[in-house]
């Protein structure tokens, strides 16, 4: 829909010399070993990115609109007016296929961006930059069609808001002490999946037995919001359900609605082992 992932081997050597150290370190917060390992196509496209941001007038001006929402920090970009920008195709095209690695890669781009123009390091620590794409119309899906197929791929659903949870925190990151040699490791966790250390393998420890630390433990705001399909009177049948999702808000998207709103959720579909009134699926999503 965007291009393809092909470019030249003079553009991507152009590049590359951005993936220095501090690139690699960057992205590795965004892409965890445990969910998203750092490789050479993740780097590449956070360097092409980090270029864009750092050295084009409409990168520049785009970087410059980071917000900070209560210690959460993002970036809201319009799609459509984005899209027109052409020299990001091999963008387009991951956020087409894995549009988590995309999101992911433009955070690192831009929090490495934002890094290089400040004198206090306020993104260390963990904290990252979320990517909120909204008007984006050509991932529209009505939600009777959300199926299998969509696990993993961004999408917008529109409908009214009937439920909202409380908001609550949600660990995403925490220290281990391995119980025999006394390391400390940190693991991440991707959507708040608890996920200890399963063996130890600093100095030929190979121990499995650890202790959390739990005052190393960071957590960010968290909530769950039910949205209702929107149906035109044409559309209703006769004793049916209106048909409804769950979307996940993390940090600065929690509280940004409440029962009754009209709300276009921008997100990646999830799958969940629990069910849900759409084939067992969920939305982690942008509002």
């Amino acid at each position: 829909m965007y291009g393809t992932h092909g470019e030249s081997s003079s553009k991507k050597k152009n590049h590359h010399h951005y993936a220095s150290d501090d690139v690699v370190n960057i992205l590795a917060t965004y892409c965890p070993a445990n969910e998203l390992a750092v490789d050479e196509e993740k780097l590449m496209l956070t360097s092409h990115l980090v270029h864009f941001f750092s050295s084009t007038p409409p990168g520049e001006d785009l970087a410059s609109q980071v917000k900070d929402k209560n210690g959460a920090y993002y970036l809201s970009i319009d799609f459509q007016h984005f899209q027109n920008i052409r020299e990001l195709e091999e963008f387009y095209a991951t956020l087409e296929e894995k549009p988590k690695v995309a999101l992911s890669c433009m955070g690192a781009a831009v929090h490495k961006v934002f890094l290089s123009k400040c004198e206090d390091n306020f993104l260390d620590d963990g904290l990252k930059i979320n990517i909120r794409l909204h008007n984006y119309p050509e991932s529209t899906i009505a939600l009777k069609n959300l199926k299998a197929a969509y696990i993993d791929k961004l999408v917008s659903v529109r409908g009214s808001v009937v439920k909202v949870s409380n908001v609550r925190p949600l660990v995403v990151q925490m220290n281990f002490d391995c119980a025999k040699c006394k390391s400390s490791i940190l693991r991440i966790f991707p959507d708040g999946k608890f996920s200890p250390p399963t063996v130890c393998s600093l100095n030929g420890c190979k121990s499995r037995t650890f202790n959390p630390i739990r005052s190393s433990a960071r957590a960010i705001d968290f909530q769950k919001i039910r949205l209702q399909e929107l149906l035109r009177s044409e559309d209703h049948e006769e004793g049916r359900v209106p048909r409804t999702v769950e979307c996940e808000l993390t940090e600065d998207l929690v509280d940004a609605c409440i029962p009754g709103d009209v709300v276009t959720v921008t997100g990646i579909i999830k799958s969940i082992n629990s069910y849900v009134d759409i084939g067992g699926g969920m939305i982690k999503g942008f509002l």
